[in-house]
């Protein structure tokens, strides 16, 4: 996938702190403090995910924040913005640029793999509110994944 897009900052009236952040992208992805941490690969716990949202944990170190993109399904660019203070994180232009790039990266992948183009058409016929089960399954599948491949080079 294409990771050289070029972002803007946006107002400085639409700062978010790296606890609302969490607080949004936990909630809009409906996900639970403990999939954060078992989506990180256990880098960070789910109590020091509520320590940040609470403001307890309030200097994550480079290794925390990066695995927390991780367990949130983030860029780690977009957690480092934030917890700098930079950026809300993408405007709606932004995410309607990635999303487009994203779709284009899907197509040509498709050309060259059919199975992909089958997943496709089966989460498309998903009604709207599967979509975030079918989401939290296949990122699942994918950390079983990683972490079975991580066991056999250890």
């Amino acid at each position: 996938m294409r990771t050289n897009r070029k972002l803007c900052l946006e107002d400085a009236d639409q700062i978010e702190t790296l606890a609302d952040y969490v607080a949004r992208v936990i909630k809009e992805n409906n996900l639970t403090h403990r999939e954060v941490e078992l989506m990180s690969g256990g880098k960070i716990t789910d109590g020091y995910v509520r320590g940040i949202m609470t403001g307890k944990a309030k200097n994550p170190s480079v290794a925390k924040l990066k695995a927390l993109a991780r367990g949130l399904g983030v860029s780690e660019e977009e957690i480092f913005k934030v917890a700098r203070g930079e950026a809300k994180g993408e405007t709606g232009a932004q995410e309607a640029q990635t999303n487009y790039w994203v779709i284009v990266d899907l197509m040509a992948a498709s050309l060259k793999n059919r199975s992909l183009v089958e997943l496709l058409s089966q989460v498309a016929k998903l009604p709207k509110e599967s979509h975030n089960d079918a989401i939290k399954a296949l990122r699942y599948l994918n950390e079983r994944k990683r972490r079975a491949s991580q066991s056999k080079n250890c």
